[in-house]
């Protein structure tokens, strides 16, 4: 049987929802927004910290983490990155610097993670774990829009309760597997995740939604028929095929 697959589709639209969460987080927006509905304009535990002048560290430099490189540039961040194969284009065109996941770690004040999710020795899985989360300035910033065994949420929300992350947002988590693309809002909750994570008023989570733009929806039905249209032809597949 012939697997074929959607390779990327649009870095752009993931890149942009992990800057816009991550900003969210940072300026309370999800509280100020409920404040103000309640007809509460008080800036109590709204207050948030400039993203300029700042160290962003990128864990993944492959098309995603370009783009979030580039926004962060934008926003005049100094971007250092880690990856296991890294791209000295980017440091040439001077998009970046990379260093060791050590130090992206403990110098960065904003951390956003764009690695493949590899499972195994010298993998990826709880890429954050205790101890890079002890490496981490405090007050960091941390975004994930990539996977959720990324990180170790348990060493997540232990660190959170010993107030070590000034914001910190997730699209993708562990334990979020029955409630993606469901409706749960008259359900009885089974799990504890969401809501452990939810109590802290620095964290916001999305419903694995990173990739929901138009154009994202668009290019993944054009490689999707592009890649029958291959098949049923006999074209060759290229890095749509899964071997």
């Amino acid at each position: 049987m012939t697997v074929l697959r959607v390779p990327a589709y649009s870095p752009y639209a993931v890149a942009e929802h992990a800057m816009a969460t991550l900003q969210a987080a940072n300026r309370r927006l999800h509280k100020a927004y409920n404040k103000v509905r309640d007809n509460n304009f008080d800036l109590t535990g709204l207050l948030g910290v400039d993203l300029h002048n700042k160290v962003a560290g990128i864990l993944g430099t492959g098309r995603i983490g370009q783009c979030m490189a580039r926004i962060c540039k934008g926003y005049g961040m100094t971007v250092i990155g880690w990856d296991a194969f890294p791209n000295k284009k980017l440091e040439e065109e001077g998009l970046l610097t990379y260093a060791s996941k050590e130090e992206v770690l403990k110098r960065s004040d904003l951390i956003s993670i764009h690695a493949p999710l590899i499972m195994g020795e010298g993998g990826t899985y709880h890429l954050i774990d205790e101890k890079a989360i002890s490496l981490m300035k405090e007050d960091v910033m941390l975004v994930n829009a990539a996977r959720g065994g990324l990180i170790d949420t348990e060493a997540l929300i232990a660190a959170l309760k010993q107030g070590k992350f000034h914001a910190v947002a997730l699209d993708v988590y562990e334990g979020e597997d029955a409630n993606v693309y469901t409706d749960h809002s008259f359900d009885v909750p089974t799990e504890d995740i969401t809501g452990r994570l939810l109590m802290f008023p620095q964290v916001i989570l999305t419903s694995h939604q990173a990739f929901f733009t138009r154009e994202a929806l668009q290019a993944i039905a054009t490689v999707t028929m592009e890649n029958a249209r291959n098949f049923n032809e006999g074209c060759p597949l290229g890095a749509a095929e899964v071997k």
